[in-house]
């Protein structure tokens, strides 16, 4: 089989309908490459076709292979166990306008007059409870979108009534409609929120937490690993509107009670629980206290999660233990089949998704693994978003197996907790006062 027609393959520049035809016509490899057109075909003619480009004979060579694959060998494996292609939806009806939710709420969001959103504005608007229904909807939008909407028309920082009106009458390049498609969602989100029940009445169950915008798949993965006893125990009603989250490294965060702007913006769980979105918020603003990357100048608690969590991080706040990892990059499939097996009976289990994935998986995106059948050779998973999987299986929730070869093809990182000596947990904690000393001295001098 020639390279170039397996790396095309890989990297979904032909589809299933031009891979028929290419059998057919070889020399119009490069005009398909180029094109995409769908023609009707029948699963006989896609397997002939399979068998005749060398696709077949790659796949029983790879799943003979002793060594660790490479990022090409992944591509081409994921592509052949994720063939079905799935039809256009139905058009429904159109979305609402984020453009025109948020200039008619931009005089209430610009605070100081300016003419401009500034992320701080936004920030201060999220965690007021002056925004409801669809008001609190476009917010979130608004805050989430910051570095496409600011950029409509290049008119200095912030979001400009500019740059809204820009997106208004022409659109801005790379949205596609993606802004109110995710406008209408979070209104939708807003429609169903349930009324706040007192916090400690919720269940702490995190095999109900779904995770929204946040970067929080490392921490909510993890976080699948407890149990709804040890969730709640990091919990405390304050009576005062506030809550105490105690994280697994020590630290105790109070946080005020979340709006609802936040409610549509962070994690929840069950029937709209919040105790996840405190839980979120807990976390960000341990990590700005730890002196972590931020992604908005505002440096509030949510600007910490936006980038995500290393896993040593989210493995010591969440379950209270350091982790390790295992590199598949680096490990024949053998071998990173035996080490996730010895893995599963340490304690939790997070698998991070190679970056460019497209066949069902999520990529650059965490993970619970949540078993390993030997007999079978599957390997069992959990999506915090609680939708997206791979393969089908007749309901989108988020859990799914796959074959172990395709696991390996498509998870670079698994982390694992490991159990500590109580020197080397002294020595964190240590580390972790001194972290706290230098970040109050900062404050002292800079503000």
């Amino acid at each position: 089989m020639k390279l170039e027609v397996r790396d095309a393959f890989a990297n979904y520049q032909l589809n299933n309908s031009e891979l028929v035809r290419l059998a057919r016509a070889p020399e119009r490899f490069e005009e398909f490459c180029k094109t995409e057109t769908r023609d009707e075909y029948t699963p006989a003619q896609l397997d002939q076709a399979l068998d005749s480009l060398g696709l077949m004979a790659e796949k029983a060579r790879l799943e003979g292979l002793q060594e660790p694959w490479g990022e090409r060998d992944c591509g081409v494996y994921r592509r052949l166990g994720a063939l079905s292609e799935g039809a256009a939806g139905a058009p429904g009806n159109p979305p609402p306008s984020l453009a025109r939710a948020g200039l008619a709420l931009f005089d209430r969001l610009d605070t100081d007059k300016d003419g401009r959103l500034g992320a701080s504005e936004l920030e201060e608007a999220m965690t007021s409870d002056q925004f409801h229904g669809r008001e609190a909807a476009a917010l979130v939008m608004l805050h989430c979108e910051q570095p496409l909407l600011k950029g409509a028309v290049r008119d200095g920082f912030g979001i400009s009534r500019a740059d809204l009106e820009h997106l208004r009458d022409h659109g801005i390049e790379g949205d596609d409609g993606r802004l109110d498609v995710g406008l209408g969602g979070r209104e939708a989100v807003a429609a169903s929120l349930p009324a706040r029940l007192p916090l400690m009445e919720e269940s702490f169950d995190p095999s109900t937490v779904r995770q929204a915008k946040s970067g929080t798949c490392a921490s909510l993965a993890t976080l699948l690993g407890q149990t709804p006893e040890q969730v709640r125990a990091m919990f405390a009603d304050n009576g005062d509107g506030t809550v105490t989250v105690t994280l697994g490294d020590g630290s105790r965060q109070v946080m005020k009670d979340v709006t609802e702007a936040e409610r549509i913006y962070q994690a929840s769980a069950g029937q709209g629980e919040r105790w996840p979105a405190l839980l979120e918020l807990a976390i960000g603003q341990r990590l700005k206290q730890l002196g972590s990357d931020h992604k908005f100048d505002d440096r509030s608690p949510r600007s910490y999660i936006a980038l995500g969590q290393p896993y040593e991080h989210t493995f010591r706040m969440v379950a209270g233990s350091p982790c390790r990892r295992i590199q598949l990059t680096e490990r024949s499939p053998q071998r990173a089949r035996e080490e996730l097996r010895e893995a599963l009976t340490e304690g939790t289990v997070v698998a991070g998704s190679r970056v460019g994935v497209k066949n069902g998986v999520v990529g650059n995106h965490a993970y619970r693994v949540t078993g390993y059948d030997a007999e079978r050779d599957t390997v069992s998973l959990r999506n915090p978003w609680r939708k997206t999987e791979w393969g089908q299986d007749g309901k989108d929730d988020g859990c799914f197996e796959m074959p172990f070869l395709q696991f390996y093809a498509s998870y670079s990182t698994v982390a694992v907790a490991r159990h500590e000596s109580l020197l080397s947990r002294g020595m964190f904690l240590a580390g972790q006062a001194v972290n706290r000393m230098i970040g109050q001295v900062g404050t002292w001098l800079w503000g």
